[in-house]
Protein backbone atom coordinates (compact mmCIF):
# COMPACT_ATOMS: atom_id res chain seq x y z
CA UNK A 1 0.00 0.00 0.00
CA UNK A 2 1.11 3.53 -1.10
CA UNK A 3 2.35 6.00 1.87
CA UNK A 4 1.35 9.48 2.78
CA UNK A 5 3.73 10.78 0.66
CA UNK A 6 3.01 8.76 -2.26
CA UNK A 7 -0.63 10.36 -2.06
CA UNK A 8 0.44 13.87 -1.43
CA UNK A 9 2.42 13.49 -4.45
CA UNK A 10 0.16 12.00 -7.15
CA UNK A 11 -2.72 13.67 -6.37
CA UNK A 12 -2.11 16.91 -4.14
CA UNK A 13 -5.04 18.25 -4.59
CA UNK A 14 -7.60 15.47 -4.01
CA UNK A 15 -9.41 15.47 -0.84
CA UNK A 16 -8.02 13.20 1.69
CA UNK A 17 -10.15 14.06 4.33
CA UNK A 18 -13.81 15.09 4.61
CA UNK A 19 -15.45 15.89 8.17
CA UNK A 20 -17.92 17.89 9.75
CA UNK A 21 -15.07 20.85 10.40
CA UNK A 22 -14.46 20.74 6.48
CA UNK A 23 -12.01 19.03 4.37
CA UNK A 24 -8.31 18.88 3.77
CA UNK A 25 -5.91 17.53 0.60
CA UNK A 26 -3.56 14.96 0.55
CA UNK A 27 -1.13 17.50 0.39
CA UNK A 28 -2.47 19.48 3.40
CA UNK A 29 -2.39 16.45 5.24
CA UNK A 30 0.91 14.90 4.37
CA UNK A 31 2.10 18.35 5.08
CA UNK A 32 0.67 18.76 8.84
CA UNK A 33 2.12 14.96 9.27
CA UNK A 34 5.58 15.49 9.05
CA UNK A 35 5.56 18.83 11.07
CA UNK A 36 4.03 16.88 13.84
CA UNK A 37 6.56 14.06 13.43
CA UNK A 38 9.21 16.53 13.17
CA UNK A 39 7.83 18.13 16.66
CA UNK A 40 7.85 15.10 17.99
CA UNK A 41 11.41 14.20 17.27
CA UNK A 42 12.74 17.40 18.55
CA UNK A 43 10.99 16.15 21.54
CA UNK A 44 12.87 13.46 21.96
CA UNK A 45 10.16 10.66 20.89
CA UNK A 46 11.84 7.75 18.33
CA UNK A 47 10.49 4.36 16.94
CA UNK A 48 9.14 1.94 19.32
CA UNK A 49 8.39 5.05 21.70
CA UNK A 50 4.04 5.05 22.62
CA UNK A 51 2.12 8.16 21.91
CA UNK A 52 -1.07 8.56 23.02
CA UNK A 53 -4.14 10.74 21.82
CA UNK A 54 -7.48 11.66 23.48
CA UNK A 55 -9.57 13.33 20.63
CA UNK A 56 -12.80 13.17 19.12
CA UNK A 57 -13.47 11.96 15.93
CA UNK A 58 -11.85 14.55 14.08
CA UNK A 59 -8.92 14.94 11.29
CA UNK A 60 -6.45 15.55 14.23
CA UNK A 61 -6.86 11.69 14.52
CA UNK A 62 -5.93 10.87 10.91
CA UNK A 63 -2.45 13.30 11.22
CA UNK A 64 -1.50 11.99 14.42
CA UNK A 65 -1.56 8.17 13.32
CA UNK A 66 0.57 8.90 9.85
CA UNK A 67 2.88 10.99 12.01
CA UNK A 68 3.72 8.29 14.09
CA UNK A 69 4.29 5.42 11.67
CA UNK A 70 7.78 4.76 10.45
CA UNK A 71 8.84 6.66 7.51
CA UNK A 72 7.08 10.08 8.06
CA UNK A 73 8.07 13.07 8.41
Amino acid sequence: MPDLAYWGAQTPDRPAIVSRPGWCTFAELDTRANHLARALRRRGLGPGDAVALLAENRPVFVETYFACVPGSG
